[in-house]
């Protein structure tokens, strides 16, 4: 995936895309400090050689998440109509291009849910809030890289339909 956004971010500049670049290159310094940071703390004598290993495709997803939700609350806090909003869902829709498909299938999202469900059945819980959120751990523990939004809304839909079904 990495070797994706670099390829990306020369295709970009080739063509002066200049919203494409600027995302890309955004997602590329966060990387570049996580991986840093993941350097510094398991082995701090080895900081120079980071930079020739590959980042793995969760830390570029992870990336590309983080991006995406500073991109989303920050089209949340101008008011309707801003002239930046245009700009920020632009880069949304290029940071959408970077995101491995599991994460946009809300399918196997909701298999996630179902199974997560069935699991925890034997330790319900009292009040809805509280499994609400024992689901929404539960299947984010056991399927890294799905979106905790994504995951969120359909656990609270699966719940709620539950809880009008009885």
């Amino acid at each position: 995936m990495y070797s994706k956004l670099k390829t990306e971010l020369v295709k970009a500049m080739k063509t002066n895309d200049v919203l494409r670049k600027m995302v890309i290159r955004n997602v590329i310094v966060q990387i570049e400090k996580k991986q840093q940071e993941k350097v510094l703390r398991d082995k701090p004598e080895d900081a120079a050689a980071s930079k020739k290993e590959r980042p793995s495709d969760e830390m570029v997803a992870a990336a590309v998440r983080k991006e995406l939700k500073e991109l989303s609350k920050a089209v949340k806090e101008f008011p309707e109509g801003h002239k930046l909003i245009g700009e920020y869902k632009a880069q949304i829709d290029v940071c959408y291009d970077f995101l491995p498909s599991i994460e946009l299938d809300t399918e196997a999202i909701a298999a996630a849910v179902d199974a997560s469900i069935a699991a925890l059945a034997d330790t319900e819980s009292k009040t809805p809030e509280i499994k609400v959120g024992v689901v929404i751990g539960h299947v984010m523990r056991n399927n890294k890289g799905f979106p905790g939004a994504e995951v969120k809304r359909i656990v609270s839909e699966k719940l709620v339909v539950e809880d009008v079904a009885e």
